[in-house]
């Protein structure tokens, strides 16, 4: 008897993954975002700090996870390459279509 879970687990976890992939195709980078706005990079995602949607525990920003739950945020790993060769990993925090109509009525709020 095997201990595998039935195919429904799989194809529950792959129409996820399928959905997750969906949804990071259509968001955008916070430069992109703040471009949108007619706001500079920096400060957008200052006001983005000061709303509560992205902390910077280390080098990178990341997303909160109750934004990322509510689907306002998502995040996906992004490769780069080090100086020296060897090959790493971080995460980039992508806003999605709700995020952006979500920052329209924060940042906008004359034309929301």
């Amino acid at each position: 008897m095997s201990s595998l879970p039935n195919g429904d687990y799989y194809r529950q976890l792959t129409l996820f993954q399928q959905e997750k992939q969906a949804l990071i195709d259509r968001s955008i980078c916070l430069t992109e975002a703040a471009k949108y706005f007619g706001i500079a990079p920096k400060a957008f995602i200052q006001q983005l700090h000061g709303l509560k949607l992205i902390y910077k525990p280390a080098k990178h920003w990341l997303g909160y996870q109750d934004k990322l739950n509510a689907g306002l945020l998502v995040q996906r790993p992004v490769e780069f390459t080090h100086s020296n060769g060897e090959t790493g990993f971080r995460s980039q925090v992508l806003i999605t279509p709700k995020g952006m109509r979500w920052l329209h009525r924060y940042l906008m709020p004359s034309m929301a």
